[in-house]
């Protein structure tokens, strides 16, 4: 399928489709064709009948990994007689949803034809669907179990393997049957446009207020039995430390200099979006190998459906980015700088993506601790994994200070 229909037919987060022309927060102009979606006669919680939608009998083994990263989608292990072990997963609750699972289903197997075996193949049900309902609306993926663990902190021959695989994700995405393929669609990029409206919200709602507004709601938290609690006090104490920084640093300058900007036009294709160093996983080569090689290969890429239609930069800033940390002693703009030049050595990037890639980390980390604590303490959203979460905020709050800090200095964050 030509890039441009990839493009035209692309929904981003269901809760907040963004027009790819402007930014704004709107449906997408065109329609997603509906998904083909079999259904399994399964409660929400039947999982081995759900299961067997696409195996033709119950599995032998149902074995909980968790939630599918942040989101809390259930995710399980699943054996089978005879075969090797799958993943079943949740990944839609509506029709509009499953049409966007299908759509990356889609992305996933043109990965594939052009190559890039790091990604799970959705398995398909005897009637041809890769999509699965139960009877309570949810929709469902089964795919190999893909074998691997994260690393939190990579050697530089890790972070270049695992910028390959995404630059060859990238072509694949961006090409038409390997050659090229059409111009690719020329726009603000959505990750540009979204952080710079979040950053006008910022500069006329700042922390220091809205942590005020939520400090009764954290007194009646802590003071009762809620099992969220510990999570909500955690997340108000990371709050106080972050404003402490911002006004320490100028933050306040920084966001309004952030919002006034207009960003210019630049490539758009499929792009993964969400991508943090969880998801990408890594297995260790055989023992005896050469000196040289005694490195981590890439093993897959895992959780594709939060992607959409992006600058492929916006993946550059946060894998690579996620994996720094001021006590490698390399400072972040560098970190991202050589990165970019890995990346760059299997898929050219041009001047303004090079430049993006900083300011979409520097930026990112200020709207991403801004979502946290939305999320958390003012819309109280239940998350199942707190010690994740409590590990991804430390993460980005450690990163405040020099993102801050670039953004204040560096001419290119006035440039984008």
């Amino acid at each position: 399928m030509p890039t441009t229909a990839l493009i035209r037919r692309a929904y981003h987060r269901p809760e907040r489709p963004t027009n790819v022309r402007s930014g704004r927060n709107i449906l997408l102009e065109g329609t997603i064709t509906p998904a083909a979606v079999t259904p399994s006669g399964a409660g929400p919680t039947d999982l081995g009948s759900i299961a067997a939608t696409w195996l033709g009998e119950r599995p032998t083994r149902l074995e909980s990994l968790g939630s599918g990263g942040l989101s809390g989608a259930p995710v399980v292990r699943v054996g089978r007689a005879g075969g090797c072990d799958v993943v079943l997963k949740r990944v839609a609750g509506d029709a509009a949803a499953a049409g966007r699972a299908a759509w990356v289903h889609t992305l996933i197997h043109r990965a594939r034809s052009h190559g890039v075996r790091e990604l799970a193949t959705p398995l398909s049900t005897p009637a041809g669907a890769t999509l699965v309902a139960d009877t309570g609306g949810g929709v469902w993926e089964l795919v190999p179990f893909m074998t691997g663990r994260p690393l939190e902190r990579p050697s530089t021959v890790e972070v270049a393997r695992a910028m390959d695989v995404l630059a060859r994700l990238h072509e694949a995405w961006g090409s038409d049957a390997g050659d090229g393929g059409p111009p690719q669609a020329s726009a603000p990029p959505p990750s540009v446009v979204r952080r710079i409206e979040q950053a006008r919200t910022l500069a006329r709602l700042p922390w220091s207020l809205r942590r005020d507004r939520c400090l009764p709601l954290l007194s009646a938290i802590t003071g009762g039995a809620d099992a969220m609690a510990p999570l909500v006090a955690d997340v108000m104490e990371t709050w106080e430390r972050a404003i402490v920084m911002f006004t320490a640093l100028d933050g306040t300058r920084i966001v309004r200099r952030v919002a006034g900007m207009g960003p210019a036009p630049l490539p758009l294709q499929p792009a993964l979006r969400d991508v943090w160093f969880d998801h990408v996983l890594f297995e260790g080569l055989p023992a005896g190998g050469p000196p040289s090689d005694r490195h981590a290969r890439v093993a897959a890429v895992i959780d594709l459906h939060g992607a959409g239609v992006d600058s492929p930069a916006t993946d550059i800033a946060r894998l690579a980015g996620s994996w720094w940390s001021p006590d490698l002693g390399v400072a972040c703009d560098a970190w991202l700088a050589a990165a970019v030049d890995r990346y760059s050595d299997r898929r050219a990037l041009g001047a303004g993506e090079r430049a993006l890639v900083p300011w979409l980390h520097a930026v990112g980390v200020i709207c991403s601790l801004d979502n946290w604590f939305r999320w958390v303490l003012e819309e109280r959203r239940v998350f199942a994994d707190a010690p994740r979460v409590r590990a991804r905020l430390a993460r980005l709050v450690e990163a405040l200070p020099g993102s801050l800090a670039w953004l204040a200095v560096d001419s290119a964050a006035s440039r984008v």
